[in-house]
């Protein structure tokens, strides 16, 4: 019984933490706003599910320790309720790059629960990317709104929402003052 429950648990993390789970219509990135640290950090990644032909987006955000990959599914039962009109955007934020995925990446459970519950893995520790105490909630609020004013190209209407930290930080850019006018006037209005 044990040896069939830890790679299910393995499959299932991986569909969790993973930044693009398989079957995603796409995985790109997004120019973020400068920040502090290498400028090879100032990016974020966004997996699209939908048709690109969608007059809507709904931009999601992540949990703080989740990432694209953990609201894939929902968001895949979500486009579909929604329908052809739609499209969904799921951010992964910039401290994503430091996630280590090369259990994921042979696509094989075993491989990945030998690597990460093996130890193989490596982990980024604060100490060894110090820039990144600096990045804080401006550096994530202007990341966002590069998402959102991306997904509303071409008169595209856009909602967004999230989960857990997601949900606070939707919450907090529909407040953040951008440039001396908070986003709620800038962008609410068009949905």
């Amino acid at each position: 019984m044990r040896a069939r429950i830890l790679p299910t648990l393995v499959c299932t993390a991986a569909v969790l933490v993973s930044p693009a789970a398989a079957g995603a219509d796409s995985y790109f990135p997004v120019k973020g706003a400068p920040a502090p640290g290498p400028s090879k950090y100032d990016k974020v990644w966004v997996q699209q599910i939908g048709p690109s032909s969608a007059r809507r987006v709904l931009v999601l955000v992540a949990g703080s320790q989740g990432a694209a990959g953990s609201l894939t599914l929902a968001a895949r039962d979500i486009q579909a309720a929604l329908g052809s009109d739609w499209q969904i955007w799921i951010e992964d934020r910039r401290e994503v790059a430091f996630h280590d995925l090369t259990g994921f990446k042979s696509g094989d459970a075993t491989a990945a629960k030998d690597y990460y519950l093996g130890f193989k893995y490596h982990q980024v520790h604060t100490k060894d990317v110090p820039f990144v105490r600096r990045w804080g909630l401006a550096v994530e609020m202007n990341d966002l709104q590069r998402v959102v004013r991306r997904a509303g190209a071409r008169g595209r209407k856009v909602v967004l929402g999230g989960h857990s930290f997601g949900a606070s930080a939707a919450i907090s850019y529909a407040a953040w003052d951008f440039t001396g006018v908070p986003a709620t006037r800038t962008w609410m209005g068009s949905c």
